[in-house]
């Protein structure tokens, strides 16, 4: 619930009256995971509920940014994919704290096309087992 861009995010689901479900501000740790658990994907940057996702049994669509899959943390499951732009500059420095790019900052995201990220995940989904 401190988290403003959360916030943000899930008003602006709600004034696009896109379907969406929000744990933000009520669920804890174990929730979470419940949820994820039950989910048919994950998809979200490379932070620790990918991990959590992939940790509970549930694919991670992963997107990244300023950081790579080869730095470590990418997903491990054979049915989670990962999604960059191929900008020379990836990762931004050892860690992907700090962009090389002083008059486009953080163009490995800006220059990733929402309609590809969504085209990636949908043909993965195309090609994923049924359970």
């Amino acid at each position: 619930s401190k988290d403003r861009e959360s916030v943000q995010l899930v008003e602006i689901l709600k004034q696009q009256n896109l379907q969406h479900l929000s744990g933000v501000g009520v669920w804890d740790l174990v929730r979470t995971a419940q949820v994820l658990g039950g989910a048919v994907f994950y998809l979200g940057n490379d932070t620790g509920l990918a991990h959590l996702a992939e940790s509970v049994g549930t694919s991670a669509n992963v997107i990244f940014g300023p950081t790579v899959p080869d730095m470590g943390f990418g997903p491990w499951r054979s049915t989670s994919i990962s999604v960059g732009s191929s900008i020379w500059c990836r990762p931004c420095g050892k860690d992907g704290r700090y962009c090389f790019r002083k008059k486009r900052p953080y163009l490995c995201l800006s220059s990733l096309d929402p309609q590809t990220v969504v085209e990636t995940v949908l043909r993965k989904q195309d090609h994923a087992p049924r359970t």
